[in-house]
């Protein structure tokens, strides 16, 4: 991997400072309030700083997303795994945890401006959680450990659809239940009917 300039680092590192205090303020305060000032006093950046990282503020939440993935992938690929499915609920777990952190108010907000954006990020299948499950699914159907007949790019698709609609229906139970405990419940029953053993 080609090592990044300090000039980029730092660039890097003034992203992911604008991102995590956006994130901040948006937990507490609401997407719709917060407003583009306010993101930069919080990083303590000119209005031109912000706008040389981001295009708008809805471009934060894609943003978001990404550290998001970042968070899980460190934290799923520094574990060795007995399974290909011990990986895919590891993968669960995290990406759970990360989003209940952030609370059911936010989410709601990010599914609402997610849905209405042109940018689609949340869906596509280049990011990690997608890629590592249909990773894992391949690996489990050459060890034997799914049935040979599983697709392992639809399976990973269906997967993030149980994820994105256990987000959807936490957030409108405003939070109430263990989204980490009920999501793994949920996806142990749906890959059970994909397991051969």
């Amino acid at each position: 991997m080609k090592q990044l300039t300090s000039r980029q680092n730092q660039a890097k590192a003034t992203k992911l400072k604008i991102t995590e205090k956006a994130m901040e303020l948006i937990k507490i305060h609401g997407f719709d309030s917060v407003r583009i000032t306010d993101i930069c006093e919080s990083a303590n950046i000119s209005t031109g700083a912000f706008y040389h990282y981001f295009q708008s503020k809805e471009k934060i939440i894609e943003n978001a997303y990404m550290k998001i993935d970042l968070l899980v992938e460190e934290s799923v690929e520094s574990i060795q795994y007995n399974s290909s499915y011990d990986k895919i609920l590891e993968i669960f777990k995290q990406a759970m945890k990360s989003i209940e952190e952030l609370g059911y108010k936010f989410m709601a907000d990010i599914f609402k401006h997610s849905i209405s954006s042109p940018s689609k990020y949340s869906i596509e299948a280049t990011r990690y959680p997608y890629d590592a499950i249909r990773k894992a699914i391949e690996k489990g159907v050459s060890s034997g450990e799914f049935l040979p007949t599983t697709d392992s790019i639809q399976l990973s698709w269906d997967c993030m659809r149980i994820g994105r609609g256990m987000v959807f229906d936490w957030c409108f139970y405003e939070g109430s239940y263990s989204l980490p405990e009920e999501t793994e419940k949920v996806v142990k029953v749906f890959l059970k009917g994909f397991k051969s053993k």
